[in-house]
């Protein structure tokens, strides 16, 4: 999610849970540390190589529930400095919710997110939510001020942000309903046309900005990935767009085996293949993963590639150069 969700959200429960023991530092400090995590990517800007370092480390460790702890910790410690406060153990609790904000409103997004680092660097991802959401931002920003003008009036502002924090809560397990139902119409819709299930690959339900009732429907078959628009409300059969993967070759095989681009497969859930040859038998691989490639309303399907990885490999086989390609754009 947006670095500001995560912030609303703990400040919310900050003010919720620790308003009282902490007075103002308790939905600060917490607002602060749901901010921490994703820093991780100051630090891999100064301090990581490789051109897929991103990928790899970006809400890797930062972002791990084992971890948690550590982060607060420091935050903690810091805060109390700060404020010169004796009371590390309510700011350690007032930093930790504000990390935990920060895990629970990253995993249901499609990125994914490296909640068991270091023990496993699997990234989850429930494919609830786009990352952007102005429904879930007015829901937290209502709440919190709804909040304060409660406590400005001597009010029950305890309760009144339990209900935003509830209402928030009830908002991402309805998207998560609408997903299920999603994921439903894709299998039945592939069963109706007698899609042999031991040729699909990978299948997905992506969510659309702000069309929480639409969501991108994704399946891989060998050589192609099929994505269409599932309206969970209607009856309307799936109309799939085909993304053409080129055929396996020697070179695609290369860089599949390099281990410089070990860390862009483990993260391309839906990995598309061109290959071009010139004239020298020199071939240009390109990947991109066809998650980004999803309907963004007034704007159609997205033609731009966030994440791509170029690959040059000579005629012998030899992986010349990999490395990323920055913002490509799907051909016409």
């Amino acid at each position: 999610m947006i670095t500001t969700d995560h912030m609303l959200a703990a400040a919310l429960v900050g003010e919720v849970a620790l308003r009282r023991k902490l007075g103002w530092a308790g939905p600060i400090v917490a607002a602060v540390a749901g901010l921490i995590p994703d820093l991780d990517q100051v630090a891999i800007a100064l301090f990581a190589d490789g051109p897929f370092a991103y990928l790899k480390h970006h809400r890797g460790l930062s972002h791990s529930l084992l971890f948690a702890p550590v982060l607060a910790a420091v935050v903690a410690a810091v805060a109390c400095l700060v404020c010169r406060s004796r009371k590390f153990g309510w700011m350690f609790l007032a930093a930790l919710a504000g990390v935990l904000c920060q895990l629970a409103l990253d995993w249901p997004t499609s990125y994914g997110t490296q909640l068991l680092n270091p023990i496993t660097t699997t990234a989850y991802a429930l494919d609830w939510i786009f990352i952007i959401d102005l429904y879930l931002t007015a829901i937290l920003i209502v709440a919190l001020v709804l909040v304060w003008r409660s406590r400005r009036h001597g009010g029950d502002y305890v309760r009144t942000g339990v209900r935003g924090l509830a209402a928030a809560t009830a908002y991402l397990l309805f998207l998560g309903a609408l997903h299920t139902m999603a994921v439903d119409r894709l299998d039945r819709q592939l069963a109706s046309l007698g899609v042999d299930r031991d040729e699909v690959g990978q299948t997905a339900c992506l969510p659309v900005p702000l069309m929480p009732m639409v969501w991108t429907a994704c399946y891989t078959t060998p050589g192609r990935t099929h994505m269409g628009l599932v309206h969970v409300m209607g009856d309307a059969p799936i109309e799939f767009r085909i993304l053409a993967d080129a055929p396996p070759s020697a070179a695609i095989a290369a860089v599949g085996d390099d281990p410089r681009a070990d860390a862009f497969f483990d993260f391309a859930r839906l990995p598309v293949y061109e290959e071009t040859i010139d004239e020298h038998g020199v071939s240009t691989v390109l990947v991109y993963d066809a998650r980004f490639q999803g309907y963004m309303p007034g704007w159609g399907w997205v033609r731009r590639r966030p994440f791509q990885l170029r690959a040059v490999v000579s005629p012998d086989g030899r992986v010349v150069s990999l490395d990323r390609s920055r913002w490509a754009e799907l051909p016409d």
